[in-house]
């Protein structure tokens, strides 16, 4: 019978508690994963539709906030819109105006110290989707990073003055 006292029998001392030893940084420096600074995560809709999908997220209660134009010296454009909830919740969407043959659903990620999350995304197998390009717009850092599965994080920065 399980737990019975014969099944026990060669136990002839109680177990002894083991100590966990963590690992040092400074043997194992590769382990060791500092977290990045999120100041910001919400979805980004990249399409060539973009009034339509400003539209419609309007009609579900969102506001544009602010909209920047001209991004990368061409004609595209990103507005940022706001959803806050009666219970004080909020929710924000972003929505690029891009010729783009298929709509694209990514991740936007506003983090404080950009190459540091470039080069971590880049040592997850993440590629920048502009080859060695990064958008600089003066008020920000950006660019598309794409996991080996294929999912998107639209990486930024902005720049404080």
């Amino acid at each position: 019978m399980a737990g019975s006292p014969d099944r026990l029998s060669h136990m002839s001392a109680p177990c002894k508690p083991v100590q966990i030893i963590s690992l040092s940084s400074t043997i194992y420096p590769h382990l060791i994963v500092k977290p990045l600074k999120i100041t910001s995560f919400n979805p980004l809709i990249v399409t060539r539709d973009a009034e339509n999908v400003i539209r419609l997220f309007e009609e579900l209660g969102f506001e544009r906030r602010h909209r920047k134009t001209g991004i990368n010296d061409k004609d595209i454009t990103d507005v940022r819109m706001r959803y806050t909830g009666k219970d004080g919740k909020v929710f924000h969407v972003d929505v690029t105006s891009v010729p783009v043959p298929k709509d694209i659903t990514t991740i936007r990620m506003n983090v404080d110290n950009f190459d540091e999350a470039f080069e971590m995304l880049k040592a997850k197998g993440f590629v920048n989707a502009q080859g060695d390009r990064i958008t600089e717009t003066g008020a920000s850092r950006s660019t598309m990073m794409v996991s080996p599965s294929g999912f998107s994080i639209n990486l930024i920065h902005h720049i404080r003055k």
